[in-house]
């Protein structure tokens, strides 16, 4: 069966796991990544379509964006960012913020809005 999006998932808090699980069970392929730099290392070797960075710290998950973005500056990775804090730079629009805590129908109607946009 085909994904219908791989999905980097970058989370410095303990529902990883959870919010793994509830990625596949929606026909995503979740890509976990269980620190900063095993997100750049899945990014680099796996291409995923989006990315989400679950960031407790609104700098860490701003940091990693950047870092996203830098690694593919033909475009980026799409990216939900969610944290407390978290802001989209205006010149980034692939980047969508959703303030901590979130539902997950707020969470799920981004992803696949972002996963129609990437197959297009």
């Amino acid at each position: 069966m085909h994904a219908n999006a791989r999905v980097l998932l970058y989370s410095d808090t303990d529902n990883s796991g959870e919010l793994a699980g509830k990625l596949g069970k929606r026909g995503f392929l979740p890509l976990p990544a269980s620190s900063h730099e095993d997100a750049l290392r899945i990014v680099n070797g796996e291409y995923p379509d989006i990315a989400i960075v679950n960031a407790t710290s609104g700098d860490q998950g701003g940091r990693l964006r950047d870092e996203l973005r830098a690694l593919r500056p033909d475009g980026g990775i799409p990216t939900i960012v969610i944290g407390p804090g978290t802001e989209t730079p205006e010149d980034n629009l692939q980047t969508e913020c959703l303030p901590a805590p979130f539902r997950d129908a707020e969470l799920f109607s981004r992803l696949q809005v972002l996963s129609r946009l990437v197959t297009m």
